[in-house]
């Protein structure tokens, strides 16, 4: 509270004096909130009974709830039904690549919180790329199947997704950086948390609480490959964002942990680059790059978070 309260007496002044006016604050601090005159406070921000009601807020493509602090999927329409209604759908939609591709770019999720959803629509779309189809041609009755499954369950992601903001970071506490990564035939992925060790004053035991901070998934190439190929493609997603994270949370990323459940990755991660054909040689390369070999460690696929979206 008391740093926040530092900053939100500090910002206006400060980037007044470069002609840029802040306002529209919103925090889950109600005491900083407090210090602020409301004309500097968002539309979110209301003070009713001398006492703050904080509306959600979105942040990021999703809804930050300030009471809970929380994440949040929020959807503008409560159920299919509604939403068919309003955008005068019929209940036997034909569906099309336009209608498809428009829809399914309304998800926005670029901390990828919500990629084993999300993929599922890309998969979808690189399916009807490979039929050449028309914009406006009805799509195969296999392809509307998948598509109005995938939009039944956008609606049913409000009820389900809550996620916490706060990671519990603080400098009394020992935290590690894991990063999965796996692979199928229709996608590969990666995903990084967070784990926070706190130590218990009244006993040995440690505390341990695990965050999801980003994640990433793509769908496989047109073009054949082998999984142990896409495997390495993940790995090199999961060292991208094992470092990306790192550097966002302050943290040295020398002492992150790596997982695959691919016994061929850790035996390419565990060779001399030079040695290797020219795919695995590139990837192999910017893996030993930017990470240490010690630091990739195997994990049995039931226990790997990245086989989720894969």
């Amino acid at each position: 509270d008391e740093e926040c309260c530092t900053l939100v007496r500090e910002l206006p002044p400060l980037l007044k004096g470069c002609d840029m006016v802040i306002q529209k604050f919103y925090s889950n601090s109600k005491v900083a909130l407090k210090t602020l005159p409301k004309e500097l406070l968002s539309k979110k921000v209301k003070f009713e009974d001398k006492e703050e009601i904080l509306e959600e807020m979105k942040v990021l493509g999703m809804t930050w709830d300030a009471e809970s602090d929380l994440y949040r999927y929020h959807s503008k329409y409560k159920d299919c039904s509604t939403f068919f209604e309003k955008m005068g759908f019929s209940r036997d939609q034909v569906w099309t690549k336009r209608l498809i591709l428009k829809l399914s770019a309304t998800v926005f999720d670029p901390l990828g919180l919500l990629c084993p959803f999300t993929i599922r629509s890309r998969s979808i779309l690189q399916s009807l790329w490979t039929e050449k189809l028309d914009w406006d041609t009805p799509v195969p009755a296999q392809y509307q199947k998948d598509w109005s499954k995938w939009l039944n369950d956008m609606f049913v992601l409000s009820t389900i997704i809550k996620i916490p903001r706060w990671l519990n970071i603080t400098k009394a506490k020992r935290f590690q950086i894991h990063v999965f990564c796996d692979a199928s035939t229709k996608a590969f992925a990666a995903c990084v948390y967070v784990r926070v060790i706190e130590e218990q004053d009244s006993s040995k035991r440690e505390k341990v609480e695990c965050h999801l901070v980003v994640a990433k998934a793509r769908v496989t190439p047109v073009k054949a490959e082998t999984v142990s190929r896409l495997e390495l493609a993940a790995c090199v997603i999961g060292a991208r964002l094992g470092c990306f994270a790192a550097r966002a949370l302050g943290l040295n990323a020398e002492d992150n942990f790596y997982w695959t459940d691919s016994s061929n990755c850790l035996h390419w991660i565990n060779t001399t680059a030079n040695s290797l054909k020219t795919y695995a040689s590139n990837r192999v390369g910017e893996i030993q790059t930017i990470t240490q070999i010690p630091q990739w460690r195997h994990v049995d696929t039931a226990a790997n978070p990245a086989d989720i979206p894969t």
